[in-house]
C-alpha cells in the first residue's frame, strides 16, 4: 500500500513534510527542505503526496443551496459567492464537497455543500512545480479542515492562527486578531458545544486563551502542541482517505489525469524492443512477400512460355483452360490414356497367374485396345486371368484360345472399361 505524506508550505521555496513512518512527538518528527530534496528523501517508493494548502491562499465556506438544483451546483454557486471574491470571478478555481441536509434550513434552501476557493494561477504554478520534480499530489486540501475540533471549533497558534469552526468552514489570519476573529464568531454562532485550542509553548497558548471571551474561556481544551503534532495524527490513517481531505482542490481542470507520462519512463524500454522486434518481422513478412512475386512471375513466364509454343498469336488469359479448349477443337481428349497407363494396369494382373507367359503385345492407337498374346498351362489359367482383368475395370475380349502343346494359349483384346 502507498505510504501517504503529507506536505505543507513552510515558507518560499521550502517545504515540511511528514509521514506514518514519522514520530510527531519525536525530535524531529518533520523534514524540511527544497523539492528536490524531498524528491530524494522520497526514493522509489509508491507514495500518496498531499499538499496542505496554506489557509491565507485558499478560501473555504459552507454555503447553502437548494437539494432539487443540485445538477447545476458547480455552474451556480461560484456566482453566488462573487461578493466573497477578490478579483475576477475567471481566475478562480472552486472546488466542492460533499452535499448535506441543512440543519437549519432557510426557505428552500434545504442543503448546505463545503465550497473551497483559490487564485487558479497560484495552483497552476504549485502543480507545476512538483511536476518539474517528477512529484504527482493525490491531494491538495485546505489545512485549516485538517486541524481536529472535536464537536465545535478548533484553533492553532504559531506563526498564524488556524481556525476550523465547522465542516467545510476553515481560514488562518494573523495572530494579532484572535481576539476580533473569536468575538465575531461567539456574536455569530453562539458558544461551540466544543472548543479545542493548542499552541508549540505556554506563552503562545496563554496568549490564544486570553483573547477568548469571557464566556468561552472555561470552555477551552487547552494542549501544547505544534502543527505538526496537532494535524498529522489526524490524518495518518495508513493512506486512507480522511475527514480533512473531503474537500480536495483537485477538481475539475486540475482534477488528476493519467499518469502517462510516468507509464511511459516505466515501459519505453519494453516498448522500444517490441519495436525492434515488429520491425523484425515486418522486415521478414516484405522478403517472404518479394520472393513469392518473384517465384510467381518466374512461373508465370514459364507458362506464357509453354502457352505462346502451342499459340504463338492471340490473347492469354487463362493457360490451362485456353489449351485444353484447343485440344478438344483439334479432335483430341483431354482425358486420354495412353497404352503406358493401360499396359502399367495389366503387367500386376499377368504376374499374379502362375506359368502365364506373354508371347506378343500391340496397341491400336485408333480403338485405343490393347492385343495380347499368352500361354498359360491350362485354359482356367486363362480364364482367371480374363476375370482378374474384368475385376480391375477393364474390358477384356477372349478372341481366340487353342491346344498349344502341353499348355493354352489365348489372344485378348483389352480396352479401358468404367473405372
Amino acid at each position: 500500500m502507498p505510504s501517504q505524506v503529507l506536505i505543507r508550505m513552510h515558507c518560499s521555496g521550502i517545504y515540511q513534510w511528514w509521514s506514518p513512518g514519522f514520530d510527531p512527538a519525536g525530535e524531529n518528527p518533520v523534514a524540511e527542505g527544497t523539492l528536490l530534496e524531498l524528491r530524494a528523501a522520497l526514493g522509489a517508493g509508491r507514495h500518496q503526496l498531499c499538499l496542505l494548502a496554506p489557509g491565507d491562499r485558499v478560501s473555504t465556506r459552507l454555503v447553502p443551496y437548494i437539494s432539487r438544483e443540485r445538477r447545476h451546483i458547480a455552474q451556480a454557486l461560484p456566482y453566488q459567492l462573487e461578493d466573497l471574491l477578490v478579483g475576477d470571478i475567471e481566475d478562480v478555481h472552486f472546488a466542492f464537497g460533499k452535499g448535506r441536509e441543512s440543519p437549519q434550513p432557510q426557505g428552500e434552501e434545504d442543503a448546505v455543500m463545503p465550497v473551497a476557493w483559490c487564485d487558479r494561477q497560484w495552483l497552476g504554478e504549485i502543480l507545476l512545480s512538483f511536476a518539474e520534480h517528477d512529484l504527482e499530489l493525490c491531494h491538495v486540501v485546505p489545512e485549516p479542515l485538517c486541524l481536529p475540533r472535536g464537536q465545535g471549533w478548533g484553533f492553532h497558534q504559531d506563526d498564524s492562527l488556524l481556525c476550523h469552526i465547522g465542516n467545510g468552514h476553515g481560514f488562518a489570519v494573523q495572530p494579532e486578531l484572535a481576539a476580533d476573529v473569536f468575538a465575531m464568531l461567539y456574536q455569530e454562532h453562539g458558544a461551540p458545544d466544543e472548543l479545542l485550542i493548542s499552541a508549540p509553548d505556554r506563552e503562545g497558548l496563554d496568549l490564544l486563551k486570553r483573547a477568548l471571551p469571557v464566556e468561552l474561556q472555561g470552555l477551552a481544551s487547552e494542549k501544547l502542541k505544534t502543527r505538526w503534532q496537532v494535524i498529522a495524527p489526524q490524518n495518518a490513517n495508513n493512506g486512507e482517505t480522511v475527514p480533512g481531505f473531503e474537500l480536495d482542490l483537485l477538481q475539475g481542470e486540475f482534477g488528476r489525469r493519467l499518469p502517462l507520462a510516468h507509464w511511459w519512463k516505466q515501459w519505453r524500454g519494453v516498448a522500444a524492443l517490441l519495436c525492434v522486434a515488429l520491425l523484425a518481422w515486418a522486415a521478414n513478412e516484405l522478403m517472404f512477400i518479394q520472393q513469392h512475386h518473384g517465384e510467381q512471375a518466374r512461373l508465370q513466364a514459364q507458362i506464357e512460355y509453354t502457352f505462346r509454343s502451342v499459340v504463338p498469336r492471340g490473347v492469354l488469359v487463362d493457360a490451362e483452360k485456353q489449351l485444353r479448349n484447343r485440344l478438344v477443337s483439334l479432335g483430341g481428349d483431354t482425358d486420354y490414356q495412353g497404352p503406358v497407363e493401360l499396359l502399367a494396369r495389366i503387367a500386376p494382373l499377368v504376374e499374379q497367374g502362375d506359368g502365364i507367359l506373354v508371347r506378343g503385345l500391340t496397341y491400336n492407337m485408333r480403338q485405343r485396345e490393347l492385343r495380347l498374346n499368352c500361354r498359360a498351362a491350362s485354359f482356367s489359367g486363362i480364364e482367371q486371368l480374363r476375370g482378374r482383368f474384368i475385376t480391375a475395370g477393364l474390358d477384356a475380349e477372349l478372341v481366340h484360345s487353342g491346344a498349344d502343346g502341353d499348355g493354352q494359349q489365348a489372344r485378348f483384346r483389352i480396352s479401358w472399361g468404367q473405372l
